[in-house]
């Protein structure tokens, strides 16, 4: 499979990223080991998703505030912002992303801790390329199309602005 990594923030594009004019599911990652951000990236393109990586949490803020993702994979223990502090910046913006956990120091025992955060998996590290495959295509499925949401919601808001005028 060819990738591409282009740009300071690293989006990594899989050669059928766009099947049928439709696009792809869209990931970030956000992880500072840069060797596991690879490795992950790697693994998702190669699985036909669309990846943008981010090296710690406030890149990952600054995607999020950029783009639309149907996943967020993070880590936990990152500079600058660790993935918990991400994630309850996601939810006080009312951003209901799903949010897969891969760390080895944050155990999904602790998820009692953060009920609000609405965590779908905590992965620990380290995991096998199809443990995390099944892990991100079962949230994936669960959560359906966040793209369809999105766009049904934009739609919705469109009709009610028009409707007002």
């Amino acid at each position: 499979m060819k990738y591409s990594r282009i740009n300071k923030l690293g989006r990594w594009a899989a050669a059928n990223a766009h099947v049928g004019g439709i696009p792809s599911i869209r990931v970030l990652v956000a992880e500072d080991d840069a060797l596991i951000r690879q490795i992950i990236c790697r693994v998702l393109v190669e699985d036909g998703i669309a990846v943008d990586a981010a090296s710690d949490g406030e890149q990952a803020w600054d995607a999020l505030n950029l783009g639309h993702y149907d996943l967020l994979v993070t880590d936990n223990d990152m500079p600058r912002l660790t993935g918990i502090k991400l994630i309850e910046r996601i939810r006080k913006a009312g951003i209901g992303l799903p949010i897969i956990i891969e760390s080895g120091s944050f155990a999904e025992a602790n998820t009692h801790d953060y009920p609000c955060l609405q965590f779908a998996v905590v992965i620990s590290k380290p995991f096998g390329k199809l443990e995390f495959l099944n892990v991100v295509r079962n949230v994936l499925s669960s959560y359906g199309d966040t793209r369809c949401a999105s766009s049904a919601m934009l739609d919705s808001a469109d009709s009610r602005e028009s409707e007002s005028k």
